[in-house]
């Protein structure tokens, strides 16, 4: 049986509406991607989308999509209506009922691989591991090659066994977004912190064509301090744990640069943390602990095997 791939995707992309008689189209390509590479594709999109849009699960379901919708308890504060990433992860507990599976962003397309190994490895998860993966950006050179870059500032794939979402979930804030900043930080931290293996999966899985970003700074630092701060209170009321450790000593050491006097860290980095200040300290304060949350996801982990993918076009 084919593992299952959740994301949420969108009517339009680029200005393409995702249509019965499109040919070909960013989200088309994508969804065949999924396909190909042996994942059933489900999309959690809010009730609100579909009001707005009610043949989006038709359309869906017509290129081989689930759809399930989703009344949102909390509201996402954005340009687009996104998922609150709790509702997102309870939806998933619903529909997954206790199998491996698969989060991936709706830009991202799978790379063309024939033995389908992808799947296979979510499908082989066992209960005390996980995958988490950063994609790699797409962009085009004026010879017409193609530059492939990884993204190093966050991740774009996780899976996972099911029963994992009631656990991790306590450390995340409500305000978290589906496709906004730092799901893609807390969720593998959490998995980790909590006592899951990782393991990194190759980058070059996951592609993306670079467009403008759909979240602001205002968003990035409101929303930062609030996850981390739930995060600090779920981990400190657990027990120690390696990554658990290494994140608590991160927010505590390197969240404030180095050049600030060690008796001014603890009121700076408090006072970034709160909410109503200028953006401008927030950002590095956020920023450190950002690349922090990169590190310690990536210290943690075994190398998964290498894919075999077909060369890029």
């Amino acid at each position: 049986m084919s593992p299952l791939l959740f994301t949420s995707i969108p009517l339009c992309v680029r200005g393409e509406a995702l249509e019965r008689t499109t040919a070909s189209s960013p989200q088309l390509v994508t969804i065949r991607s999924w396909i190909g590479a042996g994942f059933q594709p489900v999309s959690i999109n809010l009730s609100q989308e579909i009001q707005r849009f009610p043949d989006l699960p038709a359309t869906l379901e017509y290129f081989g999509v689930e759809t399930v919708v989703v009344e949102p308890r909390w509201p996402v504060v954005s340009e687009a209506p996104l998922c609150p990433f709790l509702d997102f992860l309870d939806a998933i507990a619903r529909r997954s009922q206790g199998e491996c599976l698969a989060i991936l962003n709706a830009d991202i397309r799978l790379a063309a691989s024939p033995d389908r190994s992808l799947a296979g490895l979510v499908s082989g998860l066992t209960d005390d591991e996980y995958l988490v993966a950063q994609r790699s950006d797409l962009s085009n050179w004026g010879d017409g090659r193609r530059r492939r870059m990884i993204h190093a500032h966050g991740f774009d794939f996780v899976a996972f066994r099911s029963p994992w979402i009631g656990r991790v979930s306590r450390s995340l804030t409500p305000d978290l977004g589906f496709g906004l900043p730092w799901w893609d930080h807390y969720l593998p931290l959490a998995l980790a912190a909590l006592g899951a293996q990782t393991r990194l999966v190759d980058p070059r899985w996951f592609e993306h064509h670079l467009h403008a970003f759909r979240w602001n700074w205002d968003h990035y630092c409101r929303i930062g301090r609030t996850a981390a701060r739930q995060f600090q209170e779920t981990l400190e009321a657990l027990p120690d744990s390696l990554p658990a450790r290494g994140w608590l000593d991160a927010i505590e050491q390197e969240s404030v640069h180095p050049a600030v006097p060690s008796r001014f860290r603890q009121p700076l980095r408090e006072l970034a943390m709160t909410n109503g200040v200028p953006n401008l300290l927030a950002k590095s304060v956020l920023g450190r602990l950002a690349a922090a949350n990169v590190r310690i996801i990536l210290q943690s982990a075994t190398s998964g095997p290498l894919p075999v993918l077909q060369e890029l076009g």
